[in-house]
C-alpha cells in the first residue's frame, strides 16, 4: 500500500504521517487499501483524505466455509477458519438455539438437529460490509479531532474525505477531486 503525505507545515506532516502510519498498522482492512494520500494545511484550516481501495473477493456462504459430517444426534459442523466461526456460531445460534448447538472443539460444532437449505446460504462474510465499517474506523481515526465538519466523495474505488473546522468551500471539493484523479 502507498502511503502519501502534503503538508505546507513541514511539523504538521510529521505528526500526519506518523498518525496515518499507526492508524493503518492497527487497521483489519488494510490489505483492502491500494493507496492512502492525505493533505492537511493548519492555516485554512483543511484536511484531505483520499483511499483508493482494492477491491476483495465475493460474499462468503455458510455451505462455503464449512464441511459437515452425520451424527448419531444431528450434525457435525466443521469450520477451520477461525475469522469465520463465530458467525457461523452466531447463524446457528439464531436458527437452532443454544440449547441444541455444542461448540466441541475449536473447529467443530455439534447441531442436535438437521441443517436446513436456508442456513447454507446465510451469509458468513460480507467483505463490502467488512470494508465500509473498518473504513470508517480508519477515517474516524485519521481526520483531526477539532475537524467536525466533513464532506465524503465517492468514486468508483476512490473515496475522498474533506474535513475542516469551518464550512466546507468549494475550492476544497475541487481540490479534492483533482487530487483524486492525479495522485492515485
Amino acid at each position: 500500500m502507498r502511503l502519501a503525505v502534503e503538508s505546507p507545515d513541514e511539523e504538521g506532516k510529521m505528526a500526519y504521517e506518523r498518525t496515518i502510519s499507526t492508524v493503518l498498522a492497527e487497521s483489519t482492512i488494510k490489505g483492502l487499501m491500494r493507496s492512502v494520500y492525505a493533505y492537511g494545511d493548519p492555516r485554512e484550516p483543511v484536511f484531505i483524505l483520499i483511499i483508493q481501495l482494492a477491491r476483495g473477493g465475493g460474499v462468503l456462504r455458510f455451505s462455503e466455509v464449512v464441511t459437515m459430517k452425520p451424527a448419531r444426534d444431528g450434525v457435525i459442523v466443521v469450520c477451520e477458519n477461525d475469522k469465520l466461526m463465530p458467525e457461523v456460531l452466531r447463524i446457528l445460534w439464531k436458527k437452532y438455539g443454544r440449547e441444541k448447538v455444542e461448540q466441541l472443539s475449536r473447529y467443530e460444532i455439534m447441531v442436535k438437529d438437521q441443517i436446513g437449505e436456508d442456513v447454507l446460504n446465510e451469509v458468513v462474510y460480507d467483505p463490502e460490509k467488512e470494508l465500509m465499517v473498518g473504513l470508517m474506523d480508519v477515517i474516524l481515526r485519521i481526520v483531526p479531532e477539532g475537524f467536525r465538519v466533513r464532506r465524503y466523495i465517492r468514486k468508483d474505488d476512490i473515496i475522498a474525505v474533506i474535513a475542516s473546522e469551518d464550512p466546507i468551500k468549494n475550492e476544497w471539493v475541487e481540490k479534492a477531486l483533482r487530487l483524486m484523479e492525479e495522485k492515485l
